[in-house]
């Protein structure tokens, strides 16, 4: 299978590696990045690779080395952009030329328990992979909806107030349904907009904020409980009106404040998820001790992966902090189903999010 990788090299005028390992990290070649095709935003570079098997590259200059891409050839053909910043090598990369991955459905849902959203609804997309021979999907519960899909992908259901371009979610999870034989659903909240902060937030009555890091009032008004609560009471059981799923293998994730959601969904609600993908979340907001409240006590623990990043002041102190309290809760938690995973080349976006999605997934090999 041929692959084509489209490469723009931006605030890096020295030439730059790209090497080529196989699956079992051995090193395959190397190519150099030529500065003679110049534009307005950089050097651009394109690379061939005729691919049976699945392939990673790094980028190197010096002695800084970006985050390893996965080459596969179940997947199209990637346009990457790389940054020097900071210090730091990023690489950013996009999907480009796929088919459709499957079908994205929007559907609200109202509850007197939303009574401080307008009119009570609350958004959803539904993403549903091509499923020919019937099996029961593999659930994932998500928040930051808005922000998950690729245009290409699913549509126009992505980017929305995203300068750093969506997860890929449906990319990603394309990759892992061919690996694993599993078809995927995933039911992903829409939260891009005012009421964001109330949604992904804890009330008061579960532990006191910490002003220091809730930068508007919103955040001293949480009402994820009351959400979560539509999640169990309404969201699912639509989902299991209307979809054969496997419920022993559900799974939520995300990002910032949506990772704060998730952790505390999966862990208030143990006993409905096998695993908790949480990215860069915003748990600062909360004492270690309120934090314990949600795993002291439980019977059953989902795999629990917490991430982070260096490169910003916020992921920093989200890090800082996520890394503290990693050092605590390893203490009360299973170590085989808790993975801290920080790199410290990342930022709070979605390209950290959307690198570490599939490394996270490979933890524990989730999906059976």
């Amino acid at each position: 299978m041929k692959l084509e990788l489209n490469i723009l090299k931006m605030d890096v005028d020295k030439r730059i590696s790209v090497l080529v390992y196989s699956k079992d990290d051995k090193l395959l070649r190397r190519h150099y990045l030529s500065n003679k095709n110049k534009y307005r935003q950089g050097y651009e570079n394109t690379l061939t690779f005729n691919l049976k098997e699945d392939y990673k590259i790094v980028f190197a200059y010096k002695k800084l080395i970006s985050l390893p891409i996965q080459l596969s050839k179940s997947l199209p053909s990637l346009k990457v952009r790389i940054n020097k910043r900071y210090n730091v090598f990023t690489v950013d990369y996009y999907n480009k030329g796929i088919n459709k991955t499957g079908e994205v459905y929007q559907k609200t849902f109202k509850s007197d328990l939303l009574s401080y959203r307008r009119g009570s609804k609350i958004n959803t997309f539904i993403y549903k992979q091509p499923n020919k021979e019937g099996k029961p999907y593999k659930l994932l519960i998500a928040f930051d909806g808005q922000n998950l899909f690729s245009i290409n992908g699913v549509g126009k259901y992505t980017t929305k107030n995203d300068p750093y371009g969506s997860w890929q979610v449906d990319k990603i999870l394309t990759k892992v349904s061919l690996d694993t034989n599993n078809p995927y659903l995933v039911l992903s909240i829409d939260n891009a907009n005012y009421y964001r902060d109330k949604d992904l937030t804890m009330s008061q009555e579960f532990g006191k904020v910490d002003k220091r890091f809730a930068f508007n009032k919103k955040f001293m008004n949480g009402k994820l409980e009351n959400l979560c609560k539509v999640i169990v009471n309404d969201m699912i059981p639509y989902l299991k009106e209307n979809y054969d799923i496997d419920w022993s293998d559900v799974g939520t994730f995300g990002s910032s404040s949506g990772g704060l959601a998730c952790f505390y969904l999966g862990l208030n609600y143990s006993d409905m998820f096998s695993y908790i993908l949480s990215f860069s979340p915003a748990l600062f907001f909360f004492t270690p001790n309120d934090l314990n409240k949600l795993i002291i006590g439980k019977d059953k623990l989902p795999t629990l992966v917490l991430t982070g990043g260096y490169i910003s002041q916020l992921e920093k102190l989200l890090t800082d902090f996520n890394e503290y309290y990693y050092g605590i809760v390893k203490d009360i938690y299973p170590k085989n189903k808790l993975l801290w995973l920080v790199d410290r080349k990342v930022d709070h976006n979605e390209i950290a999010w959307r690198y570490h999605f599939p490394y996270s997934f490979d933890f524990n090999k989730y999906s059976k």
